[in-house]
């Protein structure tokens, strides 16, 4: 699998404004459709949305009548006494133009406690995937807590996490091979921490501030490298062979296209090594952007 072949394109910015360093906001439709075809004609054939993305499952449905479809990943939003699943899944399914989604994701890991075979929304959760709604059924989890439950969990085929340049090998690799030798797909994103690692060291908001030493050693290395630090982050994910997806978000057409330019700088260097030796976060609480705020 060539590297654009493993990229998710996230489209939560179709639909909201997103990510730390987003100074342009929402982009338009047309923008957005812009953005669709060239990653469809450069090779990318997945995307990721869910319920709480605003907008973006009507953009990208509005897309497909004219277009070839993307795959889709959805992810649900938190269960419900009142939810009906099926009701919900095909309502997404409707919204975005597709028969059936890849892979349908629970998006609070704090409903990974309800996925069993004896619970009724894991029950229903196997009915709808029986019923061909979508082909694998996984969580989007934050810490490795959360993570190690999942890769337990009999009924999940598919594990998203974060992961990157900071929330890298040292906080995750041994899980990472955990889930591969139980045969979870894993998918990753915040391959940019939303946008931190563009950010000057020096500007950090005050909150953040203990993370500075760390995007300064990325920046010595990103030095002595030659490398830039979007090139270096998506090599980092996408050469790690336990990881079979990397989702990334965009909100420009530009911004698509710098993407994948990077993509096609990823070079043969000691990288993963350089970044697993200096870069291990001790706080470990700043790698959630929901810690931000």
């Amino acid at each position: 699998m060539n590297a654009i072949s493993k990229i998710i394109l996230g489209t939560v910015q179709f639909g909201i404004p997103y990510g730390i360093n987003n100074t342009t906001g929402q982009p338009a439709e047309e923008e957005c459709h812009k953005i669709l075809k060239e990653a469809y004609g450069s090779g990318v054939r997945m995307l990721d949305t869910a319920d709480a993305y605003g907008s973006a499952q009507e953009v990208v449905g509005h897309y497909h009548e004219a277009a070839p479809p993307f795959d889709v990943i959805s992810k649900l939003g938190a269960l419900q006494s009142n939810s009906n699943l099926e009701e919900k899944v095909t309502l997404g399914l409707k919204k975005l133009g597709v028969k059936s989604f890849y892979a349908c994701l629970l998006h609070s890991p704090a409903d990974l406690a309800l996925l069993g075979s004896n619970n009724p929304w894991g029950k229903e959760l196997i009915e709808c995937k029986q019923k061909t709604l979508f082909k694998k059924l996984g969580v989007s989890v934050y810490t490795n807590a959360d993570l190690k439950l999942a890769i337990e969990n009999p009924l999940t085929d598919v594990i998203q996490i974060p992961y990157n340049l900071l929330d890298n090998n040292n906080q995750r690799l041994q899980l990472l091979k955990q889930a591969k030798e139980r045969g979870k797909e894993i998918h990753t994103r915040s391959v940019y921490m939303q946008g931190l690692f563009y950010m000057a060291p020096d500007k950090l908001p005050v909150k953040l501030k203990p993370l500075e030493i760390y995007l300064k050693r990325l920046h010595a290395i990103s030095h002595e490298l030659h490398r830039d630090l979007q090139s270096m982050a998506l090599q980092y994910a996408l050469t790690n062979p336990f990881i079979d997806h990397v989702l990334i978000g965009v909100d420009s057409l530009e911004q698509w296209l710098q993407n994948k330019n990077a993509l096609l700088t990823i070079a043969g260097d000691n990288l993963n090594q350089l970044i697993d030796k200096q870069i291990n976060v001790a706080e470990t609480d700043l790698l959630y952007p929901y810690n931000w705020k």
